[in-house]
């Protein structure tokens, strides 16, 4: 059989039983644009996720993934380095459904988290740390904390990002100490890409990265008013 290697399916009717048909069939499969097709289950989606080690593209713009209620519980009982170190979380970690796609330079998804939840944001950075091939990363219609208390500083593993997006998503302002470590920890970033950010603060994260000597790094969808 035809090794499939790319599936562009964008704004077409995808169904769960595609999705799984097609890591099954296909499980060398690496690139993926499923961006707007409605009805797909987070299960399944994030089941997809967990077989398809070879992916490096996946655009799932519309597909929402709820975080695995074993994976909120593990986040919430260690903390990251006792997960990557300890003998005790190294034995949990390997039962847990972290993704397989550790090549994984593209990444476009929603989260369903609550608003203002450390710990989704824990898990969800935590999920992403795993892919430290990342290069484009675009978060849309999630609620995220951004502070170092939501996790942020777990994707310090992301030294290759070049593109952090915020399209639609909601999160609490960013920090001067927030923008600073963005810069030092991902040093090839040239879009930090912001939506629903108000003029003044703007202003705030662009003179912080420009005193950093990155020029034209923060990009904006949107504003509100100040």
């Amino acid at each position: 059989m035809h090794c499939l290697r790319r599936l562009d399916l964008q704004q077409v009717v995808v169904t769960d039983n595609h999705l799984t048909l097609l890591v099954q069939l296909h499980p060398a499969i690496e690139e993926v644009d499923i961006s707007f097709s409605p009805g797909l289950s987070s299960e399944v989606v994030w089941a997809f996720l967990c077989q398809a080690r070879k992916l490096k593209r996946f655009e799932a713009d519309r597909a929402t993934l709820k975080i695995p209620q074993v994976l909120l519980d593990h986040v919430a009982k260690h903390s990251f380095a006792t997960t990557a170190n300890g003998s005790e979380g190294q034995k949990a970690d390997m039962e847990l459904p972290w993704w397989a796609c550790r090549d994984l330079e593209t990444l476009m998804i929603e989260f369903d988290i609550a608003m203002g939840s450390a710990l989704g944001s824990r898990a969800m950075f935590a999920m992403l740390s795993r892919l430290p091939k990342l290069r484009y990363l675009r978060l849309a219609n999630t609620n995220i904390v951004l502070s170092a208390a939501g996790g942020i500083r777990q994707l310090a593993t992301l030294r290759r990002l070049k593109y952090f997006v915020l399209d639609t998503a909601v999160y609490d302002d960013l920090r001067r100490e927030d923008v600073d470590w963005m810069l030092e920890h991902w040093p090839v970033l040239k879009w930090l890409h912001l939506s629903r950010r108000s003029i003044h603060q703007l202003a705030a994260i662009k003179g912080w990265a420009e005193e950093c000597g990155r020029y034209d790094v923060v990009r904006l969808f949107s504003t509100i008013p100040d």
